[in-house]
């Protein structure tokens, strides 16, 4: 069996309070954190809104 997560975002209102910038809720918080949180856990996918990021992310975490 496979695992994904849900649909990562870089904007404060959908990351973890820990993750989030002191900035609105549409401003980016700390975006890497949470998306290299997400990849340590071993999922086999990760779905993204903005590619980049996630790829960025994903390289970081090699």
């Amino acid at each position: 069996m496979l695992a994904f997560t849900w649909t990562l975002r870089p904007e404060n209102r959908f990351l973890a309070p820990a993750h989030r910038g002191s900035g609105s809720k549409a401003d980016w918080g700390d975006w890497m954190a949470e998306y290299r949180a997400a990849i340590a856990t071993g999922v086999d996918g990760i779905f993204v809104d903005h590619p980049d990021l996630g790829v960025a992310a994903r390289e970081r975490a090699e």
